[in-house]
């Protein structure tokens, strides 16, 4: 059963991307917190396989700030898988930023929260 941590600060998203991961079999551990501490230790501590996080407008969501956590939680654990969330359509200067990264090999994989919620547990389930 793979381990993801969720740091996503969008309510509607994080529910909707929690429960289909559920019904795909994966052990869903959400964090309210988009503190890097908080996250790291999560991560960490569940020997998590897989963190997803939105990127947004909200301070706490920028897209250097993930890159912050990506950045700290590669060091610690290499083979954990990451994967953005973003809203392409009014974001989108970050959503070109997120496929640039995805280029370079520095993320996993990305999503623009319009995609349903079933091709999304597929595409994780298949890293």
């Amino acid at each position: 059963m793979k381990r993801v941590v969720l740091a996503i600060k969008n309510g509607l998203v994080l529910e909707a991307v929690s429960n289909a991961l559920k019904r795909g079999g994966f052990l869903v551990t959400k964090t309210s917190s988009q503190e890097v501490q908080e996250i790291l230790n999560l991560t960490n501590s569940l020997l998590a396989h897989l963190l997803i996080m939105d990127v947004g407008k909200s301070e706490d969501c920028t897209f250097d700030k993930r890159m912050d956590i990506v950045k700290l939680i590669k060091n610690q654990n290499p083979n954990i898988k990451i994967a953005f969330l973003v809203d392409n359509v009014s974001n989108k200067n970050d959503a070109y930023k997120i496929k640039c990264v995805k280029e370079e090999g520095k993320i996993d994989t990305f999503f623009y929260e319009s995609v349903p919620s079933d091709y999304i547990v597929d595409v994780l389930d298949s890293l």
